[in-house]
């Protein structure tokens, strides 16, 4: 299952929290309770980002505090071009301190937004991995 959240300016505040209060649920009713959880966080860096860059950072550091130690995640920045900036791998204290780094120096990169390539690498492996509850988190101003 892939879940896509889009976020406007207006609305950071709000949706960080409730994307934080959703990574703390548990799974919906009638779904297994030994899936494993993949968590894919794209994140906008073109240039309308410009003005949101301190709340990105905390987005970011939100969403990578509150990752179960062993589930899978992966950052992807995006403007222009498409970036892994944070391997799709499992969550570890070393996974979260190199996430930590990205967060922190989140800048603004391009002009244009690739939004199709950057939901495209992502999800990347979308057909596999069945057993696995899967999110995609994507942080941008529309």
């Amino acid at each position: 299952m892939i879940r896509l959240l889009f976020s406007a300016r207006a609305t950071w505040v709000l949706s960080c929290s409730l994307l934080c209060a959703f990574l703390d649920t548990q799974p919906a009713m009638g779904s297994p309770v030994s899936l494993a959880r993949d968590v894919r966080i794209v994140v906008d860096v073109s240039g309308s980002m410009r003005g949101a860059a301190d709340l990105r950072r905390a987005a970011v550091d939100g969403l990578v505090a509150r990752l179960p130690d062993g589930s899978k995640a992966g950052i992807w920045t995006f403007g222009q071009q498409v970036n892994m900036a944070v391997p799709h791998r499992a969550v570890d204290e070393t996974w979260r301190a190199q996430a930590r780094g990205v967060a922190a120096n989140l800048g603004v990169v391009g002009l244009r937004t690739n939004l199709r390539a950057a939901l495209a690498a992502a999800a990347w492996d979308s057909d596999v991995g069945r057993g696995e509850v899967r999110h995609i988190i994507l942080i941008t101003d529309g």
